[in-house]
């Protein structure tokens, strides 16, 4: 799903995390919802490789919803801009 990512800190951990931000709009959420389902499905199957993104958690903030992942590297669509 589309989404904004910002660079974040989780004031528990210190660690410094993506925070994937999907629009409140009906199809994004249903689309956000599916993915963060797939990724759960991979991780309980044990699939997880270094080829694959991370989720670490999933929430709703002011009706937008948000998928933490670890920070991997820099913005593709920035490098590709």
């Amino acid at each position: 799903a589309f989404g904004i990512v910002a660079k974040v800190i989780d004031h528990k951990t210190r660690k410094i995390m993506a925070l994937k931000i999907i629009k409140n709009r009906l199809r994004y959420t249903q689309q956000a919802q599916i993915e963060v389902k797939i990724l759960n499905y991979i991780r309980m199957k044990g699939g997880y490789s270094m080829n694959l993104v991370h989720l670490t958690d999933s929430f709703t903030f002011r009706n937008h919803f948000c998928l933490v992942f670890p920070l991997l590297g820099e913005n593709l669509y920035e490098v590709l801009k």
